[in-house]
């Protein structure tokens, strides 16, 4: 496995293309030629000689598919160079960056990511999972949940990727959830995959067009929410300072929205979101003791309920 400066030295004009064909492979699964002429505006000839010379440096890590047209990678696969997790899912989500691998600091300002961890994904997970989500099937794996004990084998399918602000996730069709009260389209954590397998024998291993997000209650409408600042919050300065953070008018409280019901959950616990009816927040006013922070209130909480029962939603605001 080369660092990215020693495959430049050896292939200085090259070395971005031959960079990009292992991202392409060892994260999506595949790569085109015209891949390769769209992103460094290539002729196909020059994207065909890329190719064999990638091939030259590692020979057993891809196969022309010559019905689909394009080379898919193969099962004794050898990375090229070494990838971070956090650097990959950035790159999936926002498009190749050849100055995010190089070993040189390329910020134009002064720069530092406060929260990054080296190892809170495990890169062979990412790659089987994003894999499984561009090629369109199903994997097994054991995940960690806290909200379950069930830590056994699932049958999952990768659906996206996603980042909440803190952590890199994705939705997936869980083949495995018996329970019908539940949706069967879940968020995992990539950090809190316990293994990944995507070489056994699963039956009808190809997603079924049920099990792709259009097919998800949760996912294909858009919940009008108001948020107002919360009573509890009464300090002049404390108000103004989440206007400012959220993005909030002078002299207004309210935050209006459109959200999926798919993400109440995860924004009601980041940005701190009562959910309670009015008549229970004002009666908690009476206690101040070991009372819960809260940054916002839903203003229209009946309204939000009727629309997630009239779109059958499992998503609950509560």
């Amino acid at each position: 496995m080369y660092s990215y400066k020693e495959l430049k030295e050896k292939d200085k004009n090259n070395a971005d293309r031959l960079v990009f064909i292992d991202f392409m492979l060892r994260f999506t699964g595949s790569i085109k030629r015209a891949d390769i002429t769209e992103l460094f505006n290539l002729s196909d000839a020059a994207a065909s000689k890329m190719l064999a010379a990638y091939n030259e440096l590692r020979p057993n890590n891809m196969a022309y598919n010559h019905s689909l047209r394009v080379n898919t990678i193969e099962q004794n696969y050898k990375p090229l160079i070494k990838w971070r997790a956090d650097i990959a899912m950035g790159m999936l989500a926002n498009g190749f960056n050849k100055n995010k691998i190089s070993d040189t600091d390329t910020a134009i300002l002064p720069y530092e990511r406060i929260n990054t961890l080296p190892h809170q994904m495990n890169i062979n997970h990412v790659e089987r999972i994003t894999r499984a989500i561009n090629c369109g099937y199903a994997i097994q794996c054991k995940y960690y949940s806290k909200n379950s004990n069930n830590h056994s084998n699932r049958t999952i399918v990768p659906l996206n990727i996603l980042h909440d602000g803190e952590h890199w996730i994705f939705r997936a069709y869980d083949r495995s959830e018996k329970d019908t009260s539940r949706n069967k389209f879940k968020f995992f954590n990539f950090a809190r995959m316990l293994e990944v397998n995507e070489d056994v024998c699963i039956e009808e291993r190809n997603r079924k067009p049920y099990e792709d997000l259009a097919y998800d209650p949760d996912w294909n409408i858009d919940i009008p929410l108001s948020l107002i600042i919360h009573e509890d919050r009464k300090e002049k300065r404390e108000r103004d300072a989440i206007r400012i953070d959220f993005g909030i008018e002078d002299g207004s409280d309210e935050l209006l929205i459109l959200k999926k019901p798919a993400y109440l959950w995860i924004l009601k616990n980041k940005w701190h979101i009562d959910t309670r009816p009015l008549q229970d927040v004002n009666n908690d006013h009476c206690s101040q003791t070991n009372k819960k922070y809260y940054r916002f209130r839903v203003d229209n909480l009946s309204m939000v309920n009727k629309l997630l029962e009239q779109h059958k939603c499992f998503s609950t605001f509560n």
